[in-house]
C-alpha cells in the first residue's frame, strides 16, 4: 500500500524519494525517477528549486508523454 499511496496528487512518494536522493548523491551524480505523465512539469520545478545546480529535464515516453525526471547533479 506504501508504494501505490501518491497522496491526493500522487507526488507524495515522489517528493520524499527526491529529498532523500539529495542527501545521498555523490557529486556528480545522476537521479532519475519514473513519473506519472500529468506530473512533469510540476516535479521538474520541484527538483529545480531542491536542487539549483544541477540540470533537471524531463524524458518523454513512446507515446510522447512526460515519464522520467532526469536530474543531473553538478
Amino acid at each position: 500500500r506504501l508504494a501505490l499511496d501518491g497522496g491526493d496528487d500522487g507526488m507524495k512518494l515522489l517528493l520524499r524519494l527526491l529529498h532523500q536522493c539529495v542527501e545521498v548523491i555523490c557529486k556528480p551524480g545522476l537521479i532519475l525517477l519514473e513519473m506519472d505523465y500529468r506530473q512533469g512539469a510540476r516535479m521538474r520545478e520541484f527538483a529545480q528549486t531542491l536542487i539549483p545546480l544541477s540540470r533537471v529535464d524531463v524524458i518523454k515516453d513512446l507515446a510522447g508523454l512526460d515519464r522520467v525526471l532526469r536530474i543531473e547533479v553538478l
